[in-house]
C-alpha cells in the first residue's frame, strides 16, 4: 500500500513539474514576442510604462521608442552606432540579467523602425532597428531608460556633405602601375573629417572595399538630402605621358567658383597642376543626381609620375586635408 502511494505521489508530482515548465516557456515565448514594439503591458505586467511623452522645449511634446535599462546602467555603458547607408541602428549594452527584455518590454512610439532584433550573450545585449528612412537619431536618458527620437538630418544640422568614394569591391575604377582608383578614393574619404566649429554633418557613401551600386549611392543622397555631394575619382588619359593634374568637374555653373576653388586648394595642397573646374560632360549618376555636386579628379592615375605621387600616404592626407577645409568655407 505504501509503495502504491509513493508511485501515485511520484507521478502526480511530475504531472505537475511537466506542466509548469510548459507554462514557464509558453509564458517566456510570449514575452518575448512583446520586444517588438510592444505597447501594451507585457505578460507578467512588469515595468511596461507603455508609450512615454517627452515634453521639453528643444524637442517638443513627442512619443519616443523606449527602451528600458536594468538598474545600473547608465548613459555611459551605452553604445550607439547609426550605419545611415543600411539604415540600420545598433544599440549595445553591457550584460545582466539574461531574462531582463522577456519581463520588460519595449514601447513607445513605432515610427521609422520597421523591425527590432536583439542578441544576449555573455559580453553585452545587441539591438538592431532597422529603419524605414535614413534618420539621425536622439538619445534621451530618463526614469531608468534610453528614448530614441528620429529626426531628419537637415532638422539637426547647417550642413549635410556626402562624400563618395566612386568605385570598390569589384569595380576597381581605373588601374594603373600597380595603382587602384577605388583605394586612393577610399583613402582619401576616410580621412576627410568634419572640420572644426563648423556646424556640418558628414556620410559616406561606403566606408570600405565594397561594390555599392549607383542606385543605392542615389537613394542615399535622396535620403539624406545633401547640401553638397563631393565623388571622388582620378582622371585617365591615353597620352599618359604630358597628361597631368587635378580637376573638378561641378553639376550647375552656379557651382563653378565652388569647384575652382576646391581644385586650387588640393593642386596646392599636393603640389598637383591645377587643371581648374570644368562643367560636367560625363554620365555621372551623382553630378546628374539633382543635388549640388562636384566631381573631384584627384590626379592623373595614367600618368607614371602622378601615380607614384598619389600613391603616398602623403599625398592622401594633403588631399582629405584641403576637401576638410574647403567644407569649413
Amino acid at each position: 500500500m505504501k509503495k502504491h502511494f509513493l508511485l501515485l505521489f511520484t507521478l502526480i508530482y511530475t504531472i505537475i513539474s511537466m506542466t509548469g515548465m510548459l507554462v514557464f516557456f509558453t509564458h517566456r515565448n510570449a514575452v518575448a514576442e512583446s520586444l517588438y514594439l510592444s505597447t501594451e503591458p507585457n505578460p507578467d505586467g512588469n515595468l511596461c510604462e507603455g508609450s512615454f511623452v517627452y515634453e521639453d522645449e528643444t524637442f517638443g511634446p513627442q512619443e519616443l521608442f523606449r527602451i528600458p535599462l536594468e538598474r545600473g546602467v547608465s548613459e555611459k555603458d551605452v553604445s550607439i552606432s547609426n550605419n545611415i547607408a543600411d539604415r540600420c541602428l545598433t544599440i549595445s549594452l553591457p550584460a545582466g540579467n539574461k531574462d531582463f527584455y522577456y519581463l520588460n518590454s519595449l514601447s513607445g512610439s513605432r515610427e521609422h523602425i520597421s523591425k527590432v532584433t536583439f542578441d544576449i550573450s555573455e559580453t553585452g545585449v545587441r539591438f538592431e532597428l532597422s529603419l524605414d528612412t535614413s534618420s539621425e537619431p536622439t538619445a534621451i536618458f530618463a526614469n531608468n531608460s534610453l528614448y530614441l527620437k528620429f529626426s531628419d538630418p537637415q532638422e539637426l544640422y547647417k550642413r549635410v556633405i556626402l562624400i563618395d568614394a566612386g568605385h570598390g569591391g569589384d569595380d576597381t575604377g581605373t588601374t594603373a602601375y600597380g595603382l587602384e582608383e577605388k583605394t586612393v578614393t577610399l583613402a582619401v574619404s576616410e580621412r576627410i573629417s568634419t572640420p572644426e566649429d563648423a556646424d556640418v554633418k558628414l556620410y559616406r557613401t561606403r566606408t570600405d572595399d565594397s561594390s555599392v551600386p549607383n542606385d543605392e549611392r542615389l537613394s542615399l543622397a535622396k535620403s539624406v538630402k545633401p547640401d553638397l555631394i563631393i565623388t571622388l575619382h582620378t582622371g585617365s588619359d591615353p597620352d599618359t605621358r604630358i597628361t597631368r593634374g587635378c580637376s573638378v568637374l561641378y553639376s550647375d555653373p552656379a557651382l563653378r567658383e565652388s569647384a575652382e576653388a576646391l581644385s586650387a586648394s588640393i593642386a596646392g595642397a599636393t603640389g598637383l597642376p591645377d587643371l581648374g573646374a570644368m562643367q560636367n560632360t560625363e554620365s555621372s549618376p551623382l553630378l546628374s543626381s539633382g543635388f549640388p555636386c562636384l566631381l573631384v579628379r584627384l590626379g592623373t592615375i595614367t600618368n607614371r609620375s602622378e601615380a607614384l605621387q598619389i600613391s603616398e600616404d602623403t599625398f592622401i592626407q594633403n588631399a582629405a586635408e584641403a576637401i576638410t577645409g574647403f567644407l569649413k568655407e
